[in-house]
C-alpha cells in the first residue's frame, strides 16, 4: 500500500471514529498543527524533580536518580 493511501485509509477511519462520538476531526487536526511536542523530560517536569534533591550527606551516591 502506497504512503498516500495509507494516510488517506487512517484519515477515513479517525473521521469515522470522531463522527461516531459527534465530534470534529477538523479541531483535531488543527490541534496536531499547533501542539508543541511534548518529550518526555517536559511532561515529567525534570527540572523540578532534580530542585527537590536535598543531599544529607557529601557521598556521590546519595543523588536520586530517575528510572524508567
Amino acid at each position: 500500500m502506497e504512503k498516500k493511501e495509507q494516510i488517506a485509509s487512517q484519515i477515513e477511519k479517525l473521521a469515522e471514529k470522531y463522527k461516531d462520538s459527534g465530534q470534529d476531526l477538523s479541531s483535531y487536526l488543527d490541534g496536531l498543527l499547533y501542539q508543541r511536542y511534548l518529550t518526555y523530560w517536559d511532561y515529567i517536569h525534570l527540572d523540578t524533580l532534580l530542585s527537590l534533591q536535598v543531599p544529607r550527606t557529601y557521598f556521590p551516591d546519595e543523588e536520586i536518580f530517575i528510572m524508567y
